[in-house]
């Protein structure tokens, strides 16, 4: 799936256009919410950048999903200790099924750039959560991120829809049926 950033003399950069399926704000507000309902710790910051970039709740996040995923969990005093969290994080990822080209730098989130990519990565996890069977968590909403096709009838996924989605493909219920 392409993505592509549409700035305009208007300001709306990371708005969904015909062009671009994603909405970068959108998704880290959904991503926000996933977060907090996995692990049920709320937000420290309403910054999504300062509020991961210890990566104490990504890695809460990955052993919610797989308890044990992340075996090791630093406590946030150095720069070098939160990078090595993500680190795990990121880690625990792939082992869940991501690929390298769908995570995100480390150095990235925690200089707090680039936060496009790590929403990214948290959409294709969300996706890989839904397939882990042991799995019984709050699903990510992943309609939220992109503009989704059914694969069957190929109608708009809507957030209000009900739908079931895989690594690589997705489908309203009714047409998975």
């Amino acid at each position: 799936m392409a993505y592509k950033r549409v700035d305009n003399p208007e300001g709306n950069a990371n708005k969904f256009t015909d062009d671009s399926a994603f909405d970068v704000a959108l998704a880290l507000r959904e991503g926000r919410a996933w977060i907090e309902r996995v692990t049920g710790d709320a937000f420290a910051s309403d910054d999504f950048a300062t509020a991961t970039r210890d990566g104490v709740l990504l890695c809460k996040l990955a052993n919610g999903i797989r308890p044990g995923v992340v075996r090791r969990l630093n406590k946030p005093r150095t720069p070098f200790a939160c990078r090595e969290n993500l680190s795990f994080f990121l880690d625990a990822c792939r082992s869940l099924g991501l690929r390298d080209a769908q995570l995100f730098d480390t150095a990235a989130l925690y200089d707090g750039k680039r936060l496009r990519d790590v929403a990214i990565c948290l959409y294709w996890l969300g996706r890989a959560a839904r397939g882990i069977i042991s799995y019984k968590g709050p699903n990510l909403n992943v309609a939220a991120f992109t503009k989704l096709k059914c694969g069957r009838c190929k109608q708009p996924i809507n957030e209000k829809d009900e739908y079931v989605v895989t690594m690589d493909q997705q489908w309203h219920t009714k047409c998975a049926k």
